[in-house]
């Protein structure tokens, strides 16, 4: 597909940033359309508005942060809700420290690879938001998917 694109066969794509060839960023080969999460990420410019801008009815809302909770969350370290409460209070104590390491910083840095942390509560939290979703609106992101 994106040998397509630099080919001018395709005009574009949907997908997210890790997916976008780090050369396209360096170089201004591509424009930006719109922001499908709100946070913003320092490879996409300002003034990229985020999609939730052009949203009017808070039904519309709940369906965006529905189809959208998979690309905030990244890729989680699950574990059973039978693991003590102190040995996952180390393990996220762990995994927060090694984020801010000056070391592995700069070694993400250096590999290109972008870095944005959740605690496990942000993550619970957007979780269970997810897990209690009204019927009606998982409908509407199921329809909108097909």
């Amino acid at each position: 597909m994106h040998l397509a694109i630099e080919r001018g066969e395709l005009d574009g794509e949907c997908g997210s940033k890790e997916g976008i060839p780090e050369t396209w960023f360096r170089e201004n080969k591509i424009d930006i359309l719109v922001r499908l999460l709100e946070a913003k990420s320092p490879e996409v410019p300002e003034g990229v508005p985020w999609v939730g801008e052009y949203l009017k009815a808070p039904e519309d809302f709940e369906v965006l942060r529905l189809l959208t909770t998979a690309m905030e969350l990244g890729r989680p370290y699950v574990m059973s809700g039978q693991v003590p409460a102190d040995r996952v209070a180390i393990l996220q104590e762990a995994f927060t420290a090694a984020a801010r390491d000056p070391q592995f910083v700069e070694l993400a840095k250096k590999r290109d690879l972008g870095l944005s942390t959740m605690t496990g509560e942000e993550a619970q939290q957007l979780l269970t938001k997810v897990l209690t979703t009204p019927r009606h609106t998982i409908d509407r992101a199921r329809d909108i998917l097909k």
